[in-house]
């Protein structure tokens, strides 16, 4: 199941993302209805379950996901952000030569962290402040 936080006529709304790419919303499913991806998150596998049942009973009004501006699932993570780095093989040769002590394909998974607070959605602005990218 897939969950897709969006927005249409200027509200947000959370829903799940079915596979012809129409959106069945949680308005519809949950009363009250999840407004947080977080609180998806913190669903039992038992109550994930129901609600995919919900879902496929579904035959009430869908919205297609050309029609809504999707967002970023948790724009405010509570947590930082597991990243696998050099995750595919064009990555890790594109690194190869530009990252000290991780020349090549690596023969085991890279971890790190990062933080994401807060997290863009697609086709979003990426803001900066000028005053970090002045050489020093």
């Amino acid at each position: 199941m897939r969950f897709i936080r969006y927005e249409d006529n200027k509200q947000i709304h959370i829903g799940i993302l079915k596979t012809d790419n129409n959106i069945v919303s949680l308005d519809n499913l949950l009363k009250p209805p999840i407004t947080d991806m977080q609180e998806i998150v913190a669903l039992s596998d038992k109550e994930i379950s129901a609600l995919e049942n919900q879902v496929n009973q579904w035959s009430g009004t869908t919205k297609a996901m050309a029609d809504v501006r999707v967002l970023t699932p948790i724009p405010n993570p509570k947590r930082n952000v597991f990243c696998l780095g050099k995750n595919y093989l064009e990555h890790a040769k594109e690194l190869e030569g530009k990252t000290a002590n991780l020349s090549g394909v690596p023969k085991f998974p890279i971890y790190f962290t990062k933080t994401a607070s807060p997290a863009i959605g697609p086709e979003e602005t990426i803001f900066y402040m000028n005053l970090l990218l002045k050489a020093r």
